[in-house]
């Protein structure tokens, strides 16, 4: 398995969300952008996909 780029306030919301669910489950959908469209330089390469933002279940249906 491969490592996972998440950022910090991503993670954050989804263990909230995961803490307020418990034990219940909740599925949202994920998305991700290049590390080379951050204004910073991240250490990786420009390509690499970082987690950055979440769509609700039910939204992303729609």
């Amino acid at each position: 398995m491969g490592v996972i780029h998440v950022t910090r306030d991503l993670l954050t919301v989804l263990l909230e969300r995961a803490a307020e669910a418990d034990p219940a489950e909740t599925n949202v959908r994920l998305s991700a952008t290049a590390a080379g469209d951050f204004d910073r330089d991240l250490g990786l390469d420009p390509a690499t996909p970082v987690l950055t933002h979440f769509t609700l279940a039910d939204v992303a249906r729609r």
